[in-house]
């Protein structure tokens, strides 16, 4: 995605939160403390985040996924040499997660002067799961370090509230969004800004964004595109069977799913489908989904989605 390539890496980096940067920029100052960040989803949390660990450790840190067996379990979490990163959802086992947090905090990984974990969405946490984070930050502070990020603080135990810095993160401002993005795509000034003005989610406006460019580059993956298409719009459910063994058939040559996807999305809003605005919701969805699953599972279940949608 062409967002990507101009994603803010530092603080400096951003065009956009200006209000909020100053703060973050203040945290970097000292050592970093338990930190609860919240706002609306789709306004950029993880992102500034990461910028600012970026930014603390004066490092680009790269991320890696990492999969553990514990008592014949496989937990999923993202790792670096400074912190690990979690995310949590609706299908997050509760006690999977219990024993990652666990693992985490006894494990000898991170080297620095404390360790930090990031989790996202902590409004899905157990009570349990809760109990045994109250321990680390009693009893563990000097050692163990935790970010929080939430679209819903109302759902967060008042616990956190007093033991936490919190950081507000509303959606940015229009302007300073216009001004960021109009030389990444290369589109219709009017076009742009009708976009902004209608989606206040940064996930969305970029997937949006990157439909609308698609245009004006030549897809690299069109005969595989064109296969998903016609096993699309057949409207036949056991096309599913076929969609699953042709994307693990891509997966196995290392072909950009996500490209090739969003490219399947761009034909589909150009034919005549009337279900143009469920797609690009279902897209969106997919889009916020992903990190927290493998790319594959989640792809084909946008693509059963489809399907379905073009069967109603």
């Amino acid at each position: 995605m062409l967002y990507n390539k101009y994603k803010p890496v530092f603080l400096d980096d951003y065009k956009i939160h200006l209000n909020i940067i100053p703060k973050l920029k203040n945290i970097c100052k000292k050592d970093i403390s338990n930190i609860l960040v919240y706002g609306p989803k789709g306004s950029g949390k993880l992102t500034l985040v990461k910028s600012l660990l970026n930014t603390y450790y004066k490092t680009d840190i790269q991320l890696k996924t990492k999969l553990v067996k514990i008592n014949s379990k496989e937990l999923l979490f993202k790792e670096s040499k400074y912190y690990f990163e979690i995310v949590l959802d609706n299908y997050y086992n509760k006690k999977k997660f219990e024993e990652l947090l666990s693992y985490l905090c006894s494990s000898s990984d991170i080297n620095n002067k404390f360790k930090l974990i990031i989790i996202k969405n902590i409004e899905y946490i157990s009570s349990e799961s809760l109990r045994i984070i109250k321990y680390f930050i009693e009893k563990k502070y000097n050692n163990i370090r935790f970010i929080f990020i939430t679209s819903n603080i109302a759902n967060i135990n008042s616990f956190f509230k007093g033991f936490f810095l919190l950081l507000r993160v509303p959606y940015p401002n229009k302007d300073e969004l216009y001004n960021f993005v109009l030389p990444i795509y290369d589109m219709n000034k009017s076009k742009i800004k009708s976009i902004i003005q209608t989606n206040n989610n940064l996930t969305s406006l970029f997937s949006l964004l990157e439909i609308n460019s698609i245009n004006n580059y030549i897809c690299p993956y069109k005969t595989i595109t064109n296969k998903f298409i016609k096993l699309i719009i057949s409207k036949k459910i056991n096309n599913i069977l076929k969609i699953r063994e042709l994307l693990y058939t891509i997966m196995s040559k290392n072909y950009n799913l996500k490209e090739i996807c969003l490219n399947i999305l761009k034909q589909i809003l150009n034919s005549e489908c009337n279900k143009k605005k469920e797609i690009i919701e279902l897209y969106t969805k997919y889009d916020n989904t992903n990190q927290s699953f493998k790319n594959i599972i989640h792809i084909e279940t946008l693509l059963i989605n489809i399907i379905k949608l073009y069967n109603i």
